[in-house]
């Protein structure tokens, strides 16, 4: 795709809603450093493969973004990127440095911040993202603004970027079309003898062919040898009575999908159906929970009572993880949780992954599909199948 994914009009009315916040915030500007706020501001998706370098991709690839209180906003990157960023965002003004990054960037960031009304001394940062300015160049930019305080705006972003446009809602329920295909294409192709590592290949194959635009997120896990996180297996071959679980995240122009599967390797056996109707049926039951207004403590207890009564067990008992957002990455902001803050609630137009840590025989097994918030209920953002699924010997 060329050229930025939305027009100029999607980015300005971004900018004043940040700009809404800033006011009462007295910030004189913000600064994005995160890469999910980032590509907010602008619409640079970049290389999203980077995603797996995080040191030099998060930190020295991706812009980052000064947002005034008055005037436009400037993009600051990396000066072999210029062409890359020139092409994917409406913003003129993009500055660049070439390394040292941190000593550069940082220099670049205090002429960029100097020029803008500075009134208040005080300057917006998502300290508090994951990904963000490194501890040495928030040190060097603090050295070159002595004057200025500095404030997390994290929370600002976590709040704006939950709730999604009509143009981001439309690119979340492409993601998850592209997904749903491709688990459909994968059920043809999947069969006894590919290792995990065959699986995701063929996972990404089918990501593609269905449409997605960047590469994509695939996990899978089998048991014998479940284990959460572990990395997948590329010298062991599915055989009969094999458990599967995969998950896949189908990506359009930089939104993500984020949907599960589960597999039998032959003839599912009545332990397989009984583990896999128990996660549907409470599923489905859960999912009752989240409604418009809803606090995320309300649903995370709530869920904890809907385990406890079919008999399921949370892998993280006494606390519980029930769903997060989705967007630009695949697991934002908000978290829902019992650790939660109160005021977190459901809200229309947020697009959300209700999840939680089933712990079945296999271990901790996650399942989950992807909804739009509307007004009184959840929306799928796809028409979706759910099933067991019969993988052939």
């Amino acid at each position: 795709m060329a050229g930025p994914i939305f027009p100029r009009e999607e980015f300005d009315t971004r900018y004043q809603l940040v700009r809404d916040r800033m006011e009462p915030l007295q910030l004189d500007a913000v600064v994005a450093y995160s890469p999910g706020n980032q590509f907010w501001l602008t619409g640079c998706v970049g290389l999203i493969i980077s995603s797996h370098e995080t040191t030099f991709g998060f930190d020295t690839l991706y812009p980052k973004v000064v947002l005034p209180a008055e005037g436009d906003p400037t993009l600051i990157g990396l000066r072999i990127c210029a062409e890359a960023y020139a092409q994917e965002t409406h913003i003129a003004d993009i500055r660049t440095f070439i390394p040292p990054v941190w000593e550069r960037r940082s220099e670049l960031m205090h002429n960029t911040l100097s020029q803008v009304d500075r009134r208040h001394r005080r300057i917006g940062i998502d300290v508090g993202e994951y990904s963000t300015i490194t501890p040495a160049e928030f040190t060097m930019l603090k050295e070159r603004l002595p004057d200025t305080e500095f404030v997390d705006v994290s929370p600002l972003f976590q709040d704006l970027r939950a709730i999604k446009s009509v143009r981001e809602q439309a690119c979340l329920r492409e993601a998850t079309r592209i997904q749903v295909e491709a688990f459909k294409l994968l059920r043809q192709r999947i069969h006894a003898g590919m290792s995990e590592t065959e699986v995701l290949s063929e996972l990404v194959r089918c990501q593609t062919e269905a449409g997605s635009s960047e590469p994509s997120v695939t996990i899978a896990w089998s048991n014998p040898g479940y284990a959460f996180f572990r990395a997948p297996w590329s010298d062991r071959k599915l055989q009969q009575g094999d458990f599967l679980w995969v998950d896949g995240g189908a990506t359009y122009h930089g939104y993500c999908s984020d949907i599960d599967e589960v597999f039998v390797v032959g003839r599912p056996t009545s332990e397989h159906v009984e583990l896999f109707e128990s996660l549907e049926q409470v599923y489905r039951e859960e999912l009752k929970l989240w409604t418009p207004g809803r606090t995320a403590l309300e649903i995370a207890r709530g869920t904890l009572e809907i385990l406890h009564r079919f008999g399921a067990s949370n892998a993280l008992d006494p606390e519980i993880f029930v769903g997060h957002g989705l967007g630009y990455e695949i697991v934002e902001a908000p978290v829902f949780a019992s650790w939660s803050p109160p005021e977190l609630r459901l809200q229309e137009g947020m697009v959300v992954c209700p999840e939680w840590y089933n712990q079945t025989p296999y271990g901790a097994m996650l399942y989950e599909e992807t909804f739009l918030v509307g007004q009184d209920r959840l929306e799928p953002l796809a028409d979706y199948e759910s099933g067991l699924w019969e993988i052939p010997l």
